[in-house]
Parts: structure tokens; sequence; C-alpha cells
């Protein structure tokens, strides 16, 4: 008798559980950082200097091309021969541009005859977060990465995007 007096109050009791936690609202995660040591873990637990741009601030820059974000970094030096679309080279506290490794989405993208990495044709609405890490790197990652290593990752398209075309006009029949 008393077990079937508990029943009908814990039925309610898990109903009441079930209503609450459809309304509650979902915590955010804490930011992971990756590239470090090829497993997903927090910025804090990191043994070297590391920073995040996430897409939010890639927005709030409003900077077309990588270059322009990378130099708002510390310890990052950009030297450009010209302007947007121009070689250019990234250098990770005073090493050499070569010494830079460049990721995208875990690739290596230096070139295999200059060894430095080319960043001049990558625009900002293409990434969603840019992980960098000060420091060598090399024990992870090769010789390329003494000075240390940027990894950038690119949005992923989400079902049923659609296409963008963007246009421009100049004068003079530009």
């Amino acid at each position: 008798p008393e077990v079937q007096a508990l029943y009908p109050i814990s039925r309610y009791c898990l109903l009441g559980l079930l209503a609450g936690s459809a309304t509650a609202e979902i915590a955010p995660l804490p930011p992971i950082f990756v590239t470090a040591s090829r497993v997903a873990e927090g910025p804090q637990d990191i043994l070297y200097s590391n920073s995040v741009v996430t897409r939010a601030e890639l927005d709030e820059a409003q900077a077309h091309d990588v270059a322009e974000i990378l130099r708002r970094l510390p310890g990052i030096q950009i030297g450009r021969n010209g302007g947007v679309g121009q070689s250019t080279s990234v250098f990770i506290r005073g090493a050499a541009s070569d010494q830079t490794l460049l990721l995208i989405d875990g690739v290596p993208i230096n070139s295999g005859t200059v060894g430095s990495p080319a960043v001049q044709h990558l625009m900002t609405d293409q990434i969603e977060r840019i992980e960098y890490l000060r420091g060598p790197a090399s024990t992870l990652y090769g010789s390329g990465a003494i000075g240390g290593v940027i990894q950038i990752f690119t949005r992923r398209a989400s079902p049923g995007a659609s296409a963008q075309i963007i246009a421009g006009a100049g004068s003079q029949g530009s």
C-alpha cells in the first residue's frame, strides 16, 4: 500500500522536472583549442601562449583578408609587397616567414618552393575561427613551426545554403 501511494507522487515530480528542463536555457560551452597538442583542450590548459579569433571578432574587425587580422595579434609582423592580394609574409616573434606554419582545417598550406605561407588570398568571410600558437611547436609540427602555428578553421555551409554573388563598379568603365 505504501508503494502505491508513492508512485503517483514520483510520476508528477518527474513530469515537473521534464517541464522545467524544457524551458531552461542551454549554457555555452567553454572554448577549446586544438592546435597546441592536436587534441581538444581549454586555452587555460595549454603551456604555450595562444590566441583565438572567433567569428564574432572577425565580423567586428571588418577586415577583408587574413593579413589584416593577423597584424592585430601579439607577436606577429606582416610584410606586404603592395596592396591586398600582393605577396605577403608572416613573421612570428622574429622568426623567418618560412618558420611559420599555416594550417587550414589541419592541412599545411606553406609553399613547397618558397616555404612561407601564402596568406594574401585568404578572405575573412570564409573563416569561422583562427587559432594562433606563439612559440616553438616543432616537436608536433616539424621544423616549419619554429616561430609558431596559425590554424584557420573554415566556415561550413548549412543545409539548404544558397550562393551569393557580389559585384562592384568603378568609374571610367571599370
